[in-house]
């Protein structure tokens, strides 16, 4: 913010890409705003306009998904198993998580892929029943994951991987615990929301039975109607002779 103040004085253009979903918690991001300002999707500019109405009158730019959606999207297979993937984090207390990780390792006819977040990739840190079908998985790339692994739900906290499932129509569930960091993308309707482990099989369940068109429509809230990467918007937006 400090160096925002110091280039308005100065009379000196701000720019900013977006690099992760944001929120309330964000306050570097509120004030003072940048001039110009790069989105994945219209979902986040009417976030950023919420966070901050002044972004208004910036140049704000969607740009797509900043990474290649595959083209072979996640295969999800209705025969049984089910297979939930979930998303460990390195910031929570992971002991609040207990009852639904009991929960989940009750379903019958489920298998689980624990995904570690990228850098602390290690062992479930879960006391799981003898007789729990996890396993760790470590394949580098999130989406290849989906696909290999034939994941049908992804679960998790917060992780922005909550978002990216739905690209290539795989549904998410946000568990919800005291680190609430991104809790508003359920509270907008974003994406589902559990709050009681005794609802999470029948939410998980309800999720991997969702149709096409249910997909594609939670798919368009978050990502619009052309989510991949556009590189003409791009260089439209560093252009500095095009004005808003």
């Amino acid at each position: 913010s400090e160096l925002r103040l110091a280039c308005q004085r100065e009379g000196i253009e701000t720019v900013a890409y977006m690099h992760a979903r944001f929120n309330e918690y964000h306050v570097g991001l509120a004030q003072p705003r940048f001039d110009r300002y790069l989105a994945w999707s219209d979902f986040f500019c009417e976030a950023l306009y919420k966070l901050n109405p002044e972004y208004k009158k910036s140049r704000v730019t969607v740009c797509g998904y900043p990474k290649v959606i595959p083209l072979n999207k996640a295969k999800r297979d209705t025969q049984p198993p089910l297979r939930v993937m979930w998303l460990g984090e390195s910031n929570i207390d992971s002991t609040e998580l207990d009852p639904y990780v009991e929960a989940l390792a009750g379903m019958e006819h489920v298998t689980v892929t624990y995904r570690g977040k990228p850098g602390y990739e290690g062992d479930i840190p879960y006391q799981l029943p003898a007789d729990a079908k996890w396993s760790t998985d470590k394949t580098p790339d999130f989406f290849e994951s989906l696909r290999v692994n034939g994941i049908e739900v992804v679960v998790g906290t917060h992780s922005t991987a909550l978002m990216e499932c739905w690209l290539v129509g795989v549904p998410a569930l946000m568990i919800r615990c005291s680190y609430d960091y991104a809790w508003g993308l359920v509270e907008s309707g974003a994406i589902e929301g559990c709050v009681d482990a005794r609802e999470f099989p029948g939410q998980i369940l309800k999720l991997a039975d969702m149709g096409e068109e249910k997909l594609k429509e939670r798919r368009k809230k978050l990502w619009g109607d052309q989510p991949e990467w556009n590189l003409d918007r791009l260089r439209q937006w560093l252009d500095p002779k095009i004005q808003a």
